[in-house]
């Protein structure tokens, strides 16, 4: 039994209201909270639960003795994902998850696509605009075929991506570039759109050893292969219900032990789920890096790890106990 542990997690007691405006769209839900509460309480008698970074501090630095578990997104940025791993690691506190250097490369999918392709992993081909008036800039996108795929380039939880994400014409694009730019503040990532399976790789271990892996496909309104669907807000958080996963195996061993290398090669990762999609020739390209993924019972991330007969209570004493080791 820990002594202590401080859960530190977005406020999920307001409604919200998901479009290409919100910045924070990535936060979990009150049945998600609840059940992380539950699953840590088994772990320790003393669980904290706070939605404010400013009381996390505070609470660290008066309990030392805690473990730090966070599903905290925050407002979507270049940092959002690092402040509180900095904190804790700052304050030499045991935190669950990646650390603060890992989860700024994933949280920036253009440098991530960089990294990945130093391990000989597949990225999707992709312009990231900085300046969307700078004409020269977004006549880059013109280099893409289409469709294309618009998107902010930090954060998660479909943060920004909605059905009107795909666009088929360069005037189109460069509209919902500038738009997107407004809502967001942030640089925006233009990809080619991949037709094909969406799948997620996950692994859970360390530097020293991998613990388990396993693979799922998502379904949605009962259709596994994509055309121009995307997994935007609408299914992610609108209406979650016409989401699914399954079993699945695209991704073989070649590929896998590219995933694990880079998984890795991190100082401080200890899971991690990775986004890929899958061509009609079996190519496999990797969408994102998660190492910060949601792990709650209704994700990819749990819903592969099922298939290992882990309980939701078991998979967070996994996670817990690989982090403390």
């Amino acid at each position: 039994m820990l002594n202590r542990i401080l859960f530190v997690t977005d406020n999920c007691d307001v409604q919200k209201e998901y479009s290409l405006k919100n910045r924070d769209s990535e936060g979990n839900k009150p049945a998600a909270k609840d059940e992380m509460i539950k699953a840590l309480e088994k772990l320790s008698k003393e669980v904290y639960c706070t939605y404010s970074l400013e009381e996390a501090n505070k609470y660290i630095l008066q309990y030392p003795d805690t473990f730090v578990v966070t599903t905290y997104y925050g407002i979507a940025s270049a940092d959002s994902k690092s402040l509180l791993p900095a904190i804790c690691k700052t304050n030499h506190i045991p935190y669950l998850g990646a650390d603060p250097y890992t989860q700024m490369i994933c949280n920036d999918k253009y440098l991530s696509k960089k990294y990945m392709n130093q391990f000989g992993l597949n990225y999707i081909p992709g312009k990231i605009i900085y300046f969307p008036d700078n004409d020269l800039e977004l006549s880059e996108i013109q280099e893409l075929d289409y469709p294309l795929i618009i998107k902010p380039n930090f954060g998660g939880g479909s943060n920004g991506i909605m059905n009107c994400s795909v666009t088929s014409n360069y005037d189109e694009s460069c509209s919902l570039v500038k738009q997107l730019y407004k809502y967001q503040n942030t640089p925006i990532l233009v990809e080619k759109y991949i037709s094909g399976y969406e799948v997620s790789f996950i692994i859970i271990g360390n530097k020293e050893k991998i613990l388990f892996s396993g693979e799922s496909m998502l379904v949605l309104d009962g259709k596994s292969y994509f055309t121009t669907e995307i997994f935007g807000l609408e299914s992610k958080k609108i209406s979650p219900k016409r989401k699914k996963y399954q079993p699945s195996q695209f991704i073989n061993k070649e590929t896998q032990k590219k995933m694990f290398q880079l998984f890795q090669s991190f100082e401080k990762c200890e899971f991690m789920r990775i986004d890929c999609r899958i061509d009609n020739l079996g190519q496999v390209y990797v969408l994102e890096l998660s190492p910060d993924c949601y792990i709650g019972s209704h994700g990819a991330f749990y819903e592969t790890v099922k298939q290992g007969n882990y309980s939701f209570d078991d998979m967070i004493k996994l996670l817990v106990k690989n982090s403390l080791s």
